[in-house]
C-alpha cells in the first residue's frame, strides 16, 4: 500500500527532509535554475553597457573632431551669414525683387 506522505528523502536520514515536500523540491531547483538565468542575463546586459559606453565615446570624439575642423575651416558666424543668404533668396521684398546681403555681394564677385 501506497501512504499519503508528503514528505520526500533528500538524504539518507528521514529527519532531514522534515518540512520538505515534492513541490518545496521543485522551487529549491526552480530558484537555483532562475539564479544562474539571472546571473547570465545580467553578465550579458552588463557586456552590452560597456559596448554602449565604448560606442558613445567614440561618438563623442567624432562629433569633438568634426566640430574642430568645421571651426578651422568656416569662421565664426560664416553658416548664420550663408542661412541668411538663402532666406534672402526666398523671401521677396516689398518691391519684388530679392534682397542681396552683404555677404551675397561678396559671393558674385
Amino acid at each position: 500500500m501506497v501512504t499519503d506522505d508528503q514528505q520526500t528523502r533528500v538524504d539518507e536520514d528521514i529527519n532531514d527532509n522534515i518540512g520538505t515536500t515534492p513541490a518545496a523540491n521543485i522551487s529549491a531547483v526552480n530558484a537555483n535554475a532562475n539564479t544562474a538565468s539571472f546571473k547570465e542575463m545580467f553578465t550579458a546586459f552588463k557586456k552590452m553597457s560597456e559596448e554602449q559606453e565604448k560606442l558613445i565615446g567614440y561618438l563623442a570624439k567624432q562629433v569633438e573632431t568634426l566640430t574642430a575642423r568645421t571651426r578651422a575651416i568656416l569662421p565664426h558666424g560664416a553658416t548664420k551669414l550663408a542661412e541668411e543668404h538663402l532666406i534672402s533668396r526666398l523671401r521677396p521684398t516689398d518691391r519684388g525683387a530679392r534682397m542681396i546681403t552683404r555677404h551675397e555681394k561678396n559671393l558674385t564677385r
